[in-house]
């Protein structure tokens, strides 16, 4: 991605480029609110397992919908 912008630094960003940072930044942010570190202490280390918890829940419960929304726009499309 980053060679993108490397080759192109006079056009704007396409809106997929916009949605892809935007969903990177969001993942980034997940991923450090959750990760573990060593000076934690066993309660904040304890939140941060709970927050993976619901996120893997969050995943799980909405990839019907994902599943169901890409057969929508494959049907769609053909």
């Amino acid at each position: 991605m980053e060679n993108q912008k490397e080759n192109k630094p006079n056009e704007k960003p396409s809106s997929s480029d916009k949605m892809m940072d935007k969903a990177a930044d969001s993942l980034n942010w997940w991923n450090r609110a959750a990760t573990i570190n060593e000076d934690d202490s066993i309660w904040i280390g304890f939140t941060k397992i709970v927050i993976r918890i619901i996120g893997i829940l969050f995943l799980i419960a909405i990839s019907p919908f994902v599943i169901l929304g890409l057969i929508v726009g494959m049907t769609a499309a053909f």
